[in-house]
């Protein structure tokens, strides 16, 4: 777990560094709706039934973008943003970065959990009164299954 920036703003939302980010955005956004987001088979051999694996995809919510960078190692491209996986234990590691009025965070964060055969998987994150916090939703019964919180001073 390691928190990378917490940037305080003190004026309007607009600005270099907004710009920059919104800008990046709009491509990625952009690429993945020409191109097609791709999902990583997390698995050697041939493309197994849903009934066989368990899928992991990030939440789309407004101002947060959560990128999952790597499952047991294995590397996601840029066109990648949702994995399939076998039953088992697995590692994630993602990047977030949240957006207000206020502040932004980008934080990097490595979760644990057993994914289960058959199963969807959700992954989000927040910043709450003790920090950044990502954690994994079992869309079947809605329990977190994973959860990572960076503990950080008062701001």
């Amino acid at each position: 777990m390691e928190l990378i920036a917490v940037q305080q703003r003190n004026g309007p939302e607009s600005g270099p560094a907004r710009g920059a980010w919104v800008r990046l955005s709009c491509l990625a956004l952009l690429a993945c709706t020409l191109v097609g987001c791709s999902t990583l088979r997390a698995y050697d051999g041939p493309a197994r039934t849903r009934a066989e694996v368990a899928r992991l995809k990030p939440a789309i919510l407004p101002r947060r973008q959560i990128l999952i960078q790597s499952i047991d190692g294995l590397e996601l491209n840029p066109l990648q943003d949702r994995v399939e996986m076998l039953p088992g234990s697995h590692v994630i590691e993602i990047a977030v970065t949240l957006q207000s009025q206020v502040e932004h965070a980008f934080f990097l964060h490595t979760l644990e959990f057993s994914a289960q055969a058959g199963r969807d998987y959700t992954l989000l994150a927040e910043v709450d009164l003790y920090g950044p916090r990502s954690f994994i939703i079992d869309e079947h019964n809605g329990h977190v299954v994973a959860e990572e919180v960076t503990h950080s001073a008062a701001r």
